[in-house]
């Protein structure tokens, strides 16, 4: 895959709308600079809207952190479905990121909420990773564990749409001398396949961007990119239009 992405989550950053703007024109500057990587941005609800008024380029994507599982409407206070997403031009979302999970979200609801979204045309960013390193591997057994329960009943057509984002929790958050080490980033994408190959085939496995998520910025993404990962999700570097300039020379490198 020649594509690299940078998927940049601003989570429940910043509070102020000028302050979105300033970030978004920022990035947007040096994303039509961008010749092979996509960008993904993935703001807050409420500032989707007006960010992407902002923009009539293609460079940029626009992702949303969460959907519901229910497809387009009903009585369910306080959700937002992704057909409401895909009304505000949104093509990507989030689902099944650790902070979502550590609250609730078990693989089922993970597995609705990605149905959901591809019944409405959005592109889900699908999270796993397991809560600590441990020298036995036990690690792969959650993993494959997260893939099939959370994918159950996608066919090879929906598996298109997917891009996975292996973020294991104990490297989020944490500085950057913290994140995985490419020769085990490279593992993780090769399990991350071979567990696609083994429930679909080898063609359609390979085709599904593996990212990494966990405390990327642009002092480590030249190392992890010998990982062999197709991009990274990436939090607090990723609403630096700074941080996101050096990353993305680094991608289209």
């Amino acid at each position: 895959m020649s594509k690299k992405f940078l998927i940049s989550n601003w989570k429940m950053n910043p509070v102020e709308v000028k302050k979105s703007k300033d970030i978004f024109n920022g990035i947007k500057d040096t994303a039509a600079r961008s010749k092979k990587s996509e960008i993904i941005i993935c703001p807050s609800y409420l500032h989707i809207p007006v960010l992407k008024g902002l923009y009539s380029g293609k460079k940029i994507k626009f992702g949303a952190q969460d959907c519901f599982y229910e497809s387009i409407s009903g009585s369910y206070t306080g959700e937002i479905s992704p057909a409401m997403l895909a009304e505000f031009g949104v093509e990507y979302v989030i689902i099944g990121h650790s902070e979502r999970r550590y609250l609730w979200e078990s693989n089922k609801v993970v597995n609705a909420k990605v149905r959901a979204a591809i019944s409405q045309g959005l592109n889900p960013i699908v999270c796993i990773g397991q809560k600590i390193r441990d020298n036995e591997g036990a690690f792969f057994t959650v993993l494959r564990k997260e893939i099939e329960q959370s994918l159950k009943g996608l066919n090879r057509n929906d598996l298109t749409k997917i891009i996975i984002a292996y973020e294991p929790l104990w490297a989020i958050g944490k500085s950057c001398k913290e994140a995985i080490d490419p020769e085990d980033l490279h593992t993780m994408k090769i399990f991350i396949h071979k567990v696609f190959s083994e429930n679909y085939d080898r063609e359609t496995a390979l085709d599904i961007p593996v990212l990494y998520g966990g405390s990327v910025n642009s002092s480590n993404i030249k190392k992890l990119i010998d990982g062999d990962v197709d991009g990274f999700l990436v939090g607090r570097a990723g609403r630096d239009p700074e941080e996101v300039s050096e990353m993305l020379k680094a991608l289209n490198k």
